[in-house]
């Protein structure tokens, strides 16, 4: 049984809430309620709301100085503190009062930080993460912009505190039926008490109550004296079921965060009327999203993934079909078609022809070559030449200029922004898809941070913590990226899509600076953590995976004998054996045949010279269903997303191989996290490379590990797939989700890197230092002329 112990020290009742659950016997509760007499003493709203900030700080420094102390003295806490007995498995603790954290340290236990409301910035620092002061500004100033967060930050989504409907108390229930006009609730919460309100302003309450045709229900704490008979008070109303009664009219609200999600999931409009901390901004933010809804079944999709590559066309394979089995009309622009006559719903368009062109001008052998510059000079000619032949060919020219056609969202791949241009001209929400980690661009397409040393470009292939020239480089990626690369692709793909497809639609530029949703084929176990927007949302790996599969009789019968077990040797779909220089071609060859297991290798070629006895060569493999074998030992990859996704998911330990692209990064990410080892290709020697199988192999950490990382990996809320489906609906019911959009795409650079106010701080350093310096010369040359005078009257 798991023991869990929960600190709610606030003096708050939106902050605290009785236990609900009848199963009593496993909770345990020390009360700490007489903590509300010495907050209603010390912090009274009404008096707080006329403070400034600064006097507002120090009145809640001194306000949670005191409590802390007579919570921390009170018998039952110190008894739980004190027990040599008790322990926890985990803590529950509001950060509010950082001091009852040391429960957490005292129980050597598992800390949980919670929270009513958003964080301050000091608390999102320590954790790590980021909180931009213009674009999220401490939520005493403004509440709930939206804002990048580490996969340890969980938000809640509000309304955790809802309870069942209940039945109102039959006078109130009677009083509320018979209000035919209808009637308004007016509560300012429990910390703001209406008799403390200034009495003109209760007059002007009460005189505006009496003019109106509707009943007026008010959270008052005593008697009203002249009280207008359409006006109810009381000391207490249950505020949820009568929120939800179907004749209320309006809310008037201090603007507390429970009592506007209440408001909000009982559709009732709100009067805010605000008074201090994080009220000021509440109902007007809540105000902003206003948005219409509409039905996802039947919608019509729109799904391009250029990208003449099957790991890059496997992993929404799912989605594609997923969706149109849930009754959405869909139709994908894919090198990869299905082709599955039972998919009624799913209209392709085969782009197939691209492998040629990509096979004939980025070989990625070749490619491992090239320095990132060269590198991303190949990427742009490559993405050009494949956009071109892609905007010309007839399905696509038919689809963009059928005058008929329309969509309800698309889903793109960024990688050839051209083809978002297909937003623009169906004017429908735009998600971006990625069938692995973003660059940085495009992250910052969306307004999401990258940082260059924590989340350096994947291309680079760096990981772990990195030292100062790798942080130049990694910065000087970054600026390339932002400013040359990614400009340049946008640039030449914009003067495509006008050649090809017209002017008469928004820039490219325009239509991502306005995509709902950006997907990514990342997880928080196996890629960089990193702060995310909340419309980005990562699909946690593994989406392409399909369900175990028997293998080919020959190929079962094969690795059903193989005692000693086998290895798989494959450099996925882009990168070519057969191409491999001879003199790594006969090293992999030579350290086979010494070995005592059975070697798949994927080669390309029908015949394989020199081939040992042990290795047995094919075209294709059915990686997935080999991965699961039982007799398998050890996966030789190039480092491929999927293909390490692959090998976690099936516990089968690695040896990378990297030659360009992401590789090397994800390479090293295993390295690091223990599932396998990394080789160079470029320097592979005979000796190091027998070595290394029979070290991963013969070694259990390594298999001990990629289970432990599977487990992690699969520990999650719901499947990609099952959160892509539920997300991309959710785009189709609200048209888009504009809510979702960062403010950081609406800042100019100099504003989101805080350079006006940086040089405005120097300016103000510089200015005083220089009166300094004035006034210190002006006492100095007067004390020197007051002691020359001193000495002439003496002489």
């Amino acid at each position: 049984m798991e023991r869990i112990i929960v600190k709610r020290t606030s003096s708050n009742c939106s902050h605290s809430k009785p236990n609900q659950g009848s199963d009593t016997d496993k909770f345990n509760k020390v009360g700490l309620s007489f903590s509300y007499k010495t907050i209603n003493e010390v912090f009274d709203q009404v008096e707080a709301a006329k403070l400034n900030i600064i006097d507002l700080g120090e009145r809640v420094i001194e306000t949670t100085a005191t409590i802390m102390a007579e919570q921390l003295q009170h018998s039952a806490v110190q008894s739980l503190f004190k027990n040599a007995t008790e322990n926890f498995n985990v803590a529950l603790i509001e950060p509010l009062y950082p001091g009852m954290m040391s429960f957490a340290g005292k129980f050597n236990c598992l800390l949980i930080m919670i929270l009513t409301l958003d964080a301050l910035s000091c608390i999102y620092h320590s954790v790590g993460n980021p909180a931009h002061p213009v674009l999220n500004p401490e939520h005493v100033l403004v509440l709930h912009r939206i804002r990048p967060l580490l996969p340890n930050v969980i938000q809640r989504g509000g309304g955790m505190h809802l309870s069942d409907p209940k039945p109102l108390p039959k006078d109130l229930r009677k009083l509320l039926d018979e209000a035919t006009n209808g009637f308004i609730y007016f509560s300012l919460g429990g910390n703001i008490k209406s008799n403390h309100l200034p009495e003109h302003v209760i007059k002007v309450y009460t005189e505006t109550f009496a003019e109106l045709p509707y009943t007026v229900l008010w959270k008052y704490e005593e008697d009203l004296p002249e009280k207008p008979n359409n006006l109810i008070i009381s000391k207490w109303f249950p505020q949820q079921d009568i929120l939800r009664h179907p004749n209320i009219k309006l809310f008037i609200t201090q603007g507390g965060l429970q009592s506007l999600e209440e408001a909000i999931y009982s559709y009732v409009p709100i009067m805010g009327m605000p008074f201090a901390l994080d009220q000021q901004e509440n109902f007007s933010i809540w105000l902003r999203f206003l948005f219409g809804i509409t039905p996802t079944f039947g919608a019509r999709i729109l799904g391009i993934i250029p990208t003449p590559s099957y790991s890059h066309q496997i992993v929404y394979r799912p989605l594609w079909r997923e969706l149109s089995l849930r009754g959405h009309q869909v139709t994908v622009l894919t090198p990869n078609p299905i082709k599955d006559p039972t998919l009624t719903n799913l209209t392709e368009i085969d782009l197939s022809f691209s492998y040629k062109t990509i096979n004939e001008i980025f070989d990625q052998v070749e490619v491992a070559k090239l320095n990132i510059i060269d590198l991303g000079e190949r990427v742009i000619e490559t993405t050009a030449t494949i956009m071109a032949e892609q905007l010309q060919h007839s399905a696509v020219q038919s689809l963009f200029k059928n005058a008929t056609e329309n969509f309800d969202v698309a889903l793109i791949e960024p990688l050839y922004p051209g083809m978002m241009s297909f937003a623009g001209k169906f004017n429908c929400p735009l998600i971006m898809i990625l069938t692995l980690d973003a660059l940085s661009c495009i992250y910052h397409s969306v307004g999401n941070p990258a940082h260059p040393v924590l989340n350096p470009e994947h291309v680079l292939g760096f990981f772990g913590n990195l030292n100062f020239f790798q942080r130049v480089q990694s910065t000087f990626a970054w600026l390339g990226m932002k400013y040359y690369i990614c400009p340049r692709i946008m640039k030449g793909q914009q003067g495509l899509v006008n050649k090809y497809v017209g002017t008469k639609y928004p820039t490219i530029e325009e239509i991502s600076a306005r995509s709902s949703l950006m997907f990514v084929n990342t997880n928080i176990v196996l890629h960089r953590i990193r702060p995310l927007l909340p419309n980005v949302i990562q699909l946690g790996g593994g989406m392409h995976l399909s369900d175990p599969k028997p293998l080919p009789k020959d190929l079962a019968n094969l690795l059903d004998k193989a005692t000693n077990g086998f290895i798989y040797f494959s450099l996925g779909g882009n990168v070519k054996s057969n191409l491999l220089p001879d003199y790594t071609r006969k090293i992999l060859l030579e350290t086979f045949a010494e070995l005592p297991y059975s070697v798949l290798w994927k080669y390309e070629q029908e015949d394989l010279l020199d081939k040992p006895d042990n290795v047995i060569t094919s075209k294709w493999f059915p990686q997935q269903n080999i991965l699961r074998h039982p007799n398998i030992k050890l996966f030789i990859t190039q480092g491929g997303l999927q293909s390490i996704e692959e090998a976690v998911y099936s516990h089968v330990p690695i040896i990378g191989i990297p030659f360009a692209v992401d590789q090397e990064g994800n390479v090293l990410n295993m390295v690091d996290k223990g599932i396998g080892v990394f080789l160079d290709y470029k320097t592979l020697e005979k000796d190091v490379f027998k070595k290394t199988i029979t070290e991963v192999i013969n070694n259990p950490l390594y298999r001990t590990k990629a289970i432990e990382l599977a487990e992690l990996a699969k520990d999650v809320p719901m499947s990609g797939l099952e959160s892509a489906v539920w997300w991309t609906e959710y785009v189709i019911r609200h048209k888009g989700a504009k809510h979702l959009r960062s403010p950081a795409l609406d800042l100019p650079a100099y504003q989101y890197f805080l350079l006006d106010v940086f040089v405005f701080c120097g300016l103000v350093v510089l200015t005083i230092g220089y009166v300094v310096i004035k006034l210190f010369r002006l006492i100095c040359n007067l004390c020197k002329k007051s002691v020359g005078s001193n000495k002439l009257k003496t002489q």
